[in-house]
């Protein structure tokens, strides 16, 4: 009966233990919403940017592909 007991507490345990990092892993990702939040915040408001060259930096302006931009 004790051992009967002390399994049915591990097994409770194991499940708590279980679920609270699973909640935990669940909740660090960001929504699409967050994200889009987040770079909206960090988007310049100043439209007088000049994007040069051709690489595989985003220029802010126009979104497409350039080596270097400045402000």
């Amino acid at each position: 009966m004790k051992k009967l007991v002390a399994i049915f507490i591990l097994v409770i345990f194991s499940i708590l233990i279980f679920n609270g990092i699973k909640q935990k892993a669940d909740s660090n990702h960001l929504t699409e919403l967050m994200l889009n939040n987040i770079e909206c915040l960090a988007t310049p408001e100043n439209p007088n940017i000049f994007c040069f060259g051709c690489g595989s930096v985003d220029c802010p302006k126009d979104e497409r592909l350039v080596l270097y931009y400045s402000r």
